[in-house]
């Protein structure tokens, strides 16, 4: 129960990208790098938020370098990621930092392998 409520708060923060997004899981594809970099780095900290699908972890890469296209600023996608999990009373401060450590991850490696154009 805890469980899904953390993965469907989580989603209220993801930022989503329309139904019709390819997926190319090949080895060295960037969609593969990507992956590579997130889940390593989730596993190293532990965070139970690897274990979402890779679909859900490309989604949200994608739609943060979409928001970086349509001009949203570094600081301003932070400061609603921040300000969502602040405003959410149905996560303790353990699950709240858990998903900012995804987001950051996340983020980092969208910046590097999908969008480096939007890094500054």
């Amino acid at each position: 129960m805890i469980k899904q409520l953390f993965i469907s708060s989580l989603m209220l923060v993801c930022i989503t990208l329309p139904a019709k997004a390819q997926y190319d899981y090949l080895p060295g594809s960037d969609a593969s790098i990507y992956l590579d970099l997130i889940n390593n780095n989730l596993k190293k900290d532990n965070n139970p938020l690897r274990d979402l699908p890779d679909k859900d972890k490309l989604e949200y890469g994608r739609g943060y370098c979409a928001k970086r296209q349509n001009g949203y600023t570094l600081a301003q996608i932070a400061r609603d990621v921040i300000y969502s999990l602040k405003n959410n009373n149905n996560l303790d401060d353990e699950q709240k930092t858990y998903i900012h450590k995804y987001d950051v991850v996340v983020s980092a490696a969208a910046l590097t392998v999908f969008c480096p154009q939007y890094a500054k």
